[in-house]
């Protein structure tokens, strides 16, 4: 499974997007949903707004996790290559603490949805689709 999803999301950034459209202000810019997770916090419905280099909550089903609007849950966003950044990811644990940890957003063909993993840890994998 982690050499599938590896493979995936190598394949999508070689095909993402070009030039300027990469900048994470321009093509991370909008509104996304949390439609799929093969492992890890499952907050499917979770939106987040993204603009100033930073995504929002903006809205937030019931979760033991803590995550409630107005989170900063994506900071720090750091292009690496085409189609490929470098984010800090909000997490919080069901007893209260939080921290962030580095993850990969590749931005997938066509620009309407993001694959995010963890660096280590290909198994951890979510889908976002923009609104």
């Amino acid at each position: 499974m982690k050499n599938i999803l590896f493979s995936l999301l190598l394949a999508a950034c070689m095909v993402a997007c070009k030039g300027t459209d990469c900048a994470p202000n321009t093509a991370l810019n909008g509104k996304w949903k949390q439609v799929e997770v093969v492992s890890g916090q499952q907050l499917l419905g979770i939106e987040v707004e993204f603009k100033n280099n930073q995504g929002v909550i903006t809205n937030v089903p019931s979760n033991p996790f803590r995550f409630v609007i107005g989170d900063v849950a994506w900071k720090d966003t750091r292009a690496e290559t085409n189609g490929i950044y470098d984010v800090q990811v909000l997490t919080r644990i069901t007893t209260g603490g939080s921290f962030y940890g580095t993850w990969k957003i590749a931005i997938l063909p066509g620009g309407k949805s993001l694959a995010f993993t963890r660096p280590g840890n290909a198994d951890v994998y979510q889908r976002w689709e923009r609104q």
